[in-house]
């Protein structure tokens, strides 16, 4: 994208974008001064370095020669001024750009659009300067081409229409990629490239239009796009919201999330701009007009269902929220309320009565719960000899893991024998060693660092006592063979 600048073909477009010079600003009205004055064509240049973080004690000698370098030589077509953030170091090089540019944030350039020499009076017209990101992303060449190329080339009059019509299909078809990327980069709902109104020509009839054929592909292209972006929204939403570390907060904000998104795009595809395209592919008979008719039906399903499953869902937050800061005791009575909601969930949504779909949601608890616990746990309780306190903790924690298993064979039971005796529910027939595993191996885990915390409990008081000016607590072995033994405990106890 740099290079996309300096490149002296392209440079006269980029000037609604850059700072320009306007005949206030141009030192045409010192042509009575030499055309050699050199000084103030640099100070002229040193006038328009606009950077976040220049300040202008930042400017040396050395800056000053590269300067008078570029201007005195006629072959050396740009200069290029950076500052270095991090180390506060101000930089200008000519011809080519500085190699690092990682701490720098915008790139002032100076470009010779002509080979002759520089003079105040033609500076002006010869001199090309502004500044760009030195980073570039979707969005700032999104916006590159939406404010500076698009006027300047297809509201030109010195293009032959036939060479605008075609670039114009081209131009279409990187707008579409380019929104989808840059809409993808920040993050936000998905957005359908929309041409402009003019590219609409909202007052030419669509039967008109579409005996257009340039203008019928244009619109094509863009409709491709459209679908592509719908199916692919409808089609991947479980590649979505499968995480193995998300929880079932997580879960209700990826449906609000999908909510939103779908009943976004539904008004975009309803916008007048919208409907403009597709009234043209329907005059035209174009094949491209059924596909995304079709998606848009299937979009509508697809709202109905996610703001059908938000409703559900969403009477989770408040137990889940409750889960989100309770101990592992307060945990242990949470768990029948926040199954009795799993239970409703799978009762009334269709999506939810899949085998997948309800263990997901249920591992989402497990997980929620396990992050709870180690929460709870301090390691460094058990290395710093609080030995009861981490023990506690630990059979806590172990407790509710085996509660939370006991909780769901009481309501996995319950739902069964509902649903055999003909109740609105499904049978729960899900395979417990996949859905428990990482509890099973936290339990475990607990267990084991219990066996170890007993064993600290039983060295503790022998490794204390054996410190100077120490209570003596150890056992006392009488016998000729006592002292070998005590020796060897303590020998154990230190190693251990």
């Amino acid at each position: 994208y740099i290079h996309f600048f300096i490149r002296p073909s392209v440079l006269r477009i980029s000037m609604a974008l850059t700072s320009t010079i306007d005949g206030d600003e141009s030192p045409s009205n010192v042509t009575n001064m030499c055309d050699d004055n050199f000084d103030v064509m640099l100070s002229w240049i040193k006038e328009r370095v606009k950077l976040v973080d220049y300040l202008p004690s930042m400017w040396k000698d050395n800056h000053t020669d590269t300067v008078l370098k570029f201007l005195k030589n006629p072959t050396s077509r740009s200069l290029f001024a950076i500052v270095d953030c991090k180390l506060q170091i101000f930089r200008v090089t000519s011809s080519t750009l500085p190699s690092d540019l990682t701490n720098t944030r915008e790139v002032a350039y100076f470009v010779r659009t002509d080979c002759g020499e520089f003079t105040l009076s033609n500076l002006s017209s010869t001199m090309q300067f502004g500044t760009f990101a030195a980073t570039q992303t979707a969005s700032s060449v999104l916006h590159l081409l939406e404010q500076v190329f698009y006027p300047h080339i297809f509201n030109s009059t010195e293009w032959p229409v036939p060479v605008k019509l075609e670039l114009k299909g081209a131009y279409h078809r990187l707008m579409a990629s380019l929104t989808e990327s840059a809409n993808e980069e920040e993050g936000t709902l998905t957005l359908l490239y929309l041409p402009s109104t003019e590219d609409c020509n909202d007052g030419i009839p669509a039967e008109e239009m579409a005996k257009n054929g340039e203008m019928v592909q244009q619109f094509e292209s863009v409709a491709i796009h459209w679908a592509r972006q719908i199916k692919q929204l409808l089609d991947h939403q479980d590649d979505m919201w499968n995480s193995e570390k998300s929880g079932p907060l997580e879960e209700i904000e990826f449906w609000r999330c999908r909510t939103n998104d779908l009943s976004g795009i539904s008004k975009q595809l309803h916008s007048k701009n919208v409907q403009r395209i597709m009234s043209v592919l329907l005059a035209a008979n174009s094949s491209y007009y059924s596909p995304v008719h079709e998606l848009s039906k299937r979009l509508q399903e697809g709202t109905s269902e996610a703001e059908r499953n938000l409703k559900f869902v969403e009477i989770l937050t408040e137990p889940c929220e409750k889960l989100e800061h309770a101990t592992p005791k307060e945990i242990q009575s949470l768990l029948p309320h926040i199954l009795q909601c799993v239970r409703l969930i799978c009762s009334f949504l269709k999506f939810y009565k899949r085998k997948d779909k309800i263990e997901s949601l249920l591992s989402k608890i497990s997980n929620q719960i396990i992050k709870r616990c180690r929460s709870e746990i301090d390691v460094s309780n058990f290395f710093h000899g609080k030995v009861e306190i981490f023990q506690q903790s630990l059979s806590d924690s172990l407790q509710c893991g085996l509660e939370w298993k006991r909780a769901y064979r009481r309501t996995s039971a319950a739902v069964n024998r509902s649903a055999t005796k003909g109740g609105r529910g499904v049978v729960w027939k899900l395979d417990e060693t996949a859905l428990f595993s990482v509890t099973d191996a936290f339990v475990q885990r607990c267990h084991d660092m219990l066996e170890m915390s007993e064993a600290q409990t039983q060295f503790m008081s022998i490794s204390a006592s054996s410190q100077p000016g120490s209570i003596n607590t150890r056992p006392i072995f009488g016998g000729t063979n006592g002292a070998e033994i005590t020796r060897s405990l303590q020998d154990i106890a230190k190693y251990f």
